[in-house]
């Protein structure tokens, strides 16, 4: 099966093709009007790769947080082509894709940080296969929340990184800057990663995601792993 992952959530737009596990190719593109260069980087993507997008077998879209143009352009895009060549689709939060980028150090604790207005941060902590609910804080009250050596990863350490480091000392250490933005070949991997572990999908899941606390990750909706409480992962 090849798979597409398309991420526009970020300032800097990706699109990935995936097959039998392996990433075939990724392109990355930062868009001054994303929702006609989707379509032209798109074409040409494809074409650099002689795959047509009837040979796409699954659509993996990021459903937010993050732009909220990008996420409306991206989930729109993807719900065109796979209700008009009748394929399978799924969405992945950022957040999680984030989390997939780092995913051989999931012992570990793990944090996830998108950057949302008013100088708030949107953050989900991993570890072990147990996450949290993404909930939009500050940064003040992201920084009590750690109690213990933590991965952050995420755009918001563009701007918090510093005075994260500051404040926390030993117990941040940031996964390499390059890993910051979510991509589109995590997305691929991880949406084809649920779709073979027998993920149920439906076009009307693909709904854009803002920030709104009391949805869950993809993890716990898919899987019906127990929201956890911070306190598990500082303890």
């Amino acid at each position: 099966m090849i798979v597409l992952g398309v991420e526009t959530t970020t300032k800097i737009n990706s699109l990935a093709l995936l097959k039998n596990e392996k990433i075939l190719d990724e392109t990355a593109f930062c868009p001054e009007d994303a929702s006609k260069e989707i379509f032209i980087s798109l074409s040409n993507f494809l074409k650099r790769n002689k795959i047509s997008l009837n040979e796409i077998g699954l659509f993996a879209v990021s459903l937010g947080p993050g732009s909220w143009t990008g996420i409306r352009i991206g989930i729109s895009l993807v719900k065109g082509f796979a209700t008009a060549l009748k394929k399978k689709a799924i969405g992945i939060y950022s957040s999680d894709i984030l989390a997939e980028a780092v995913r051989d150090k999931e012992n570990k604790a793990i944090c996830t940080l998108i950057k949302a207005e008013k100088a708030l941060i949107y953050r989900a902590f991993y570890q072990n296969g147990k996450t949290t609910q993404i909930k939009k804080v500050s940064l003040e009250d992201l920084i009590k929340e750690i109690e213990k050596p933590t991965i952050f990863i995420g755009d918001a350490l563009f701007i918090y990184g510093k005075e994260i480091k500051e404040k926390l000392g030993n117990f941040a250490s940031f996964a390499d800057s390059g890993l910051w933005r979510s991509k589109a070949s995590f997305l691929a991997r991880l949406g084809y990663r649920q779709f073979r572990e027998g993920r149920k999908l439906d076009l009307r899941d693909l709904r854009p995601f803002y920030g709104e606390t009391q949805y869950l990750t993809t993890e716990q909706q898919q899987k019906k792993i127990a929201t956890t409480n911070c306190s598990n992962f500082t303890n």
